[in-house]
């Protein structure tokens, strides 16, 4: 299984290269003795190596592609998590507002320049999920 909206799965906007071996959004499977994992390919560093939502850097000799069945017994809700930057970007919204909220007016001017990078940060974020276009008719 391969997800297309790969990105919802991760925290970052990684940097990837190509490889031959396993796509971004390529649903893959880690046995180890504590039992299997199911994990979301988001990022490629190499042509082997690869970073997953659920248990991080990976690489081709220790995974594999999950089968359906797989997919189903370990992570059978995989293809309705890929909210993450979605719940992300509304968490640091909603700090910057509750801190904004409590702030004295001279605690909001000592602390304008943080409050603006984290709602940077959370437009970022949304990015991935909103075009400029969908702006320009919201604000029409």
């Amino acid at each position: 299984m391969n997800l297309r909206n790969y990105k919802d799965y991760a925290c970052f906007d990684y940097t990837s290269v190509k490889s031959s071996n396993h796509k971004l959004g390529d649903v893959v499977i880690k046995e180890t003795e504590d039992g299997s994992e199911i994990g979301v390919i988001i990022q490629i560093h190499e042509e082997t190596e690869f970073r997953t939502d659920m248990f991080g850097n990976a690489s081709t000799s220790e995974v594999r592609i999950a089968t359906k069945e797989e997919i189903k017994k370990f992570r059978p809700n995989v293809k309705s998590e890929g909210s993450f930057g979605l719940v992300k970007a509304w968490n640091e919204v909603e700090k910057a507002r509750t801190d904004f909220l409590e702030m004295s007016n001279e605690e909001l001017v000592e602390n304008r320049e943080e409050i603006e990078l984290r709602l940077v940060r959370a437009l970022k974020i949304l990015g991935k999920y909103v075009s400029k276009k969908d702006v320009k008719k919201l604000n029409a």
